[in-house]
């Protein structure tokens, strides 16, 4: 499993910025969830998309400005 956690680094003698990816380092990570056996930063990207979706159910049901 790649690490989600994207580190910037500036190329030497460049103006340019390249993104590196290291291998989940699961137990030495301060992501690493034990409980869950994953990734922390997968489980809140997770959990957002599950309020997203109860937010626009919420939004589908409340009443509209000319139905008032």
């Amino acid at each position: 499993m790649k690490c989600p956690l994207l580190n910037r680094v500036k190329l030497p003698y460049t103006e340019t910025f390249e993104y590196v990816v290291g291998e989940c380092l699961k137990a030495d990570c301060a992501w690493w969830n034990d409980v869950l056996q994953m990734c922390a930063v997968l489980r809140i990207a997770t959990n957002l998309g599950s309020v997203i979706n109860y937010l626009s159910e919420i939004s589908g049901r409340m009443p509209h400005e000319e139905e008032r």
